[in-house]
């Protein structure tokens, strides 16, 4: 399946690849799709699926972060307490998570541009740059004035401004809605 074809399994059809994926890849795709598809049916699984496949051509979010109308301070709270009660084993869960969204084929091609993980020493900083990050959203409220929320700013607007650079030098690359997705999964779950 080339960068141009589509796959004719269902939702899939509207996939279209910005790599390679090779034979394997490609069939590995369909197949993942069209199961999911079939245990979905009509449910809202289904439309998941579309829309998350959909958002790999829809580059990231470049506006201001306000709260979700369906946001509830009190289950942030306690994911934040299970957070560090499990301090351990969730950091653990967040480097396995990393390492598997490296294997994503649109996402290594943004780190790989940034240069920022080319070197031990690089690699270093940026990973501990994002375990702080991460600290501050599980230890501070989500308000407009804390550390918490100036984070997730800040975050928000370097992956805007890598994905901007990045399409500039090579149309296409860019980081889409749906490596922001996988990342989340594997990152924050």
């Amino acid at each position: 399946m080339g960068a141009t074809e589509t796959s004719d399994v269902g939702p899939a059809s509207t996939y279209r690849s910005s790599t390679r994926l090779g034979p394997l890849g490609a069939l590995s795709l369909r197949l993942v799709v069209a199961n999911l598809t079939n245990l979905a049916g009509n449910r809202p699984e289904a439309s998941y699926l579309e829309t998350l496949q959909q958002g790999a051509n829809i580059s990231v979010d470049y506006g201001d972060i306000e709260l979700p109308e369906w946001y509830d301070d009190g289950k942030i709270k306690r994911a934040q307490e299970y957070f560090r009660r499990n301090f351990y084993a969730m950091f653990i869960g967040k480097l396995c998570g990393l390492l598997a969204i490296i294997t994503v084929p649109s996402i290594l091609r943004v780190l790989v541009h940034t240069n920022q993980s080319s070197e031990p020493r690089t690699a270093y900083r940026r990973y501990v740059a994002t375990i702080m990050h991460t600290l501050e959203w599980y230890f501070e409220d989500f308000v407009p004035t804390s550390r918490a929320w100036k984070s997730i700013s800040f975050v928000r607007k370097t992956h805007a401004g890598v994905s901007r650079q990045a399409s500039s030098v090579r149309p296409g690359m860019i980081i889409s809605q749906r490596d922001m997705a996988i990342t989340q999964f594997g990152f924050i779950g």
